[in-house]
């Protein structure tokens, strides 16, 4: 029985990563870009974040019975009121519950978000962001890994979540030129929040490994070196889009859209195994100078 908490922990991370960040980073996309945003695509960015919303907050729960699970040995174990209070107790509850928080109250606020300041519609996303650095490896070097995860995590959320929105609009290319406008506002973006997350991400790993030999000949360094080539080739295609077919929209939106489309296709099956790769990471792959 315990084998099966070695593929639920990591599996339930993989889903949950997703969800955060489409909710998370769906707002942010919607936040900064409503400019540029139709409005019937601005719809379509509220159901997908209420929808991920939802889903990232029944996640976030399950990881307490689930944790408490892996703790006992046994499926009984997951619902042992004892076994619930010391989780809830742990950082990884403590985690949880903040994450649930922020996610309610991300979801009330963009119920509320014709009324909501943009600033305050960020606070949420902030919290479940926050969550996130209250447990695992964000707390092995204080602030200063939690600060960097945090930036890491704003900037791959607010990437992802941009991909649903810009493919459903290359799927129906109006010609008003609004699909040229919305990714060229993208890519302005982009540019200055990808450099962030690659930044962030970069100092956050070198904190944690201590020494580029461990990148090489530890199971944490060989995961960490397959997660950094999948995000080089995401990085690769969103170039592309950004330096090529972007430009080609507005010459030939018929033609340039579906090449997007594809593109974006690609970019969102290298971001699932990036997902898998993060969640290996946190829950299954064990530091080289220590702990989990």
């Amino acid at each position: 029985m315990p084998e099966i908490w070695t593929i639920l922990l990591p599996l339930l991370r993989w889903m949950f990563y997703p969800a955060m960040l489409l909710a998370v980073g769906g707002v942010g996309f919607g936040v900064l870009l409503q400019s540029w945003l139709p409005a019937e695509t601005e719809a379509y960015l509220r159901r997908v974040t209420g929808r991920a919303a939802l889903v990232a907050l029944g996640l976030a729960m399950l990881q307490l019975p689930v944790t408490a699970g892996s703790l006992g040995g046994d499926l009984a174990s997951a619902v042992d009121p004892f076994l619930l209070t010391l989780v809830i107790e742990a950082p990884v509850g403590v985690a949880a519950l903040v994450a649930s928080g922020g996610v309610v109250l991300l979801l009330v606020t963009e119920r509320l978000s014709t009324s909501v300041p943009g600033v305050i519609r960020l606070l949420p996303p902030a919290i479940v962001i926050l969550s996130m650095t209250l447990v695992g490896h964000a707390t092995s070097r204080g602030v200063l890994t939690g600060m960097l995860l945090s930036l890491h995590l704003a900037g791959i959320g607010f990437w992802l979540a941009a991909l649903l929105p810009l493919r459903r609009m290359c799927l129906q290319p109006t010609g008003d030129g609004a699909l040229a406008a919305l990714a060229e506002q993208f890519g302005r973006l982009a540019l200055v929040l990808v450099t962030m997350l690659v930044v962030a991400g970069l100092c956050y790993a070198a904190l944690l490994l201590g020494s580029v030999t461990a990148l090489f000949n530890t199971a944490y360094g060989l995961v960490l070196l397959a997660k950094i080539g999948l995000v080089g080739s995401m990085l690769v295609l969103a170039a592309v889009n950004r330096f090529r077919l972007v430009p080609a929209l507005h010459e030939d939106a018929a033609t340039a859209a579906p090449r997007l489309r594809r593109s974006i296709e690609m970019e969102m099956g290298l971001a699932g195994l990036i997902l898998l790769a993060s969640s290996l990471l946190t829950t299954s792959v064990t530091l080289p100078m220590g702990g989990m």
